[in-house]
């Protein structure tokens, strides 16, 4: 008797409709702040490093490295890794 309970239960949760977006995301503070737009093809990975570093990898076969600036709280583009023979499909802090 147990078993077809928690199996009943399991159900009537499945059969409940799911919210595309919950009230947490739609009553959120959180505003657009930059584009970082310096690749040629779309961007497949992002890394937060130490020191307000952002390391982005992407289709065009290159990484590129950001710069938090303490002034203004927005990243500014530093430098360009283009030693990749093909796409970069994830980056990664070490």
């Amino acid at each position: 008797m147990e078993k077809s309970s928690l199996f009943e239960e399991e159900e009537q949760k499945m059969e409940e409709p799911h919210e595309a977006y919950s009230q947490s995301i739609l009553l959120n503070d959180f505003m657009f702040q930059q584009t970082l737009s310096v690749h040629q093809g779309a961007v497949r990975s992002l890394s937060c490093l130490d020191s307000g570093y952002l390391l982005s990898g992407s289709i065009d076969g290159t990484s590129k490295l950001f710069t938090l600036s303490n002034a203004t709280g927005l990243y500014d583009f530093d430098k360009e890794i283009s030693y990749h023979t093909g796409f970069v499909y994830s980056t990664a802090a070490s």
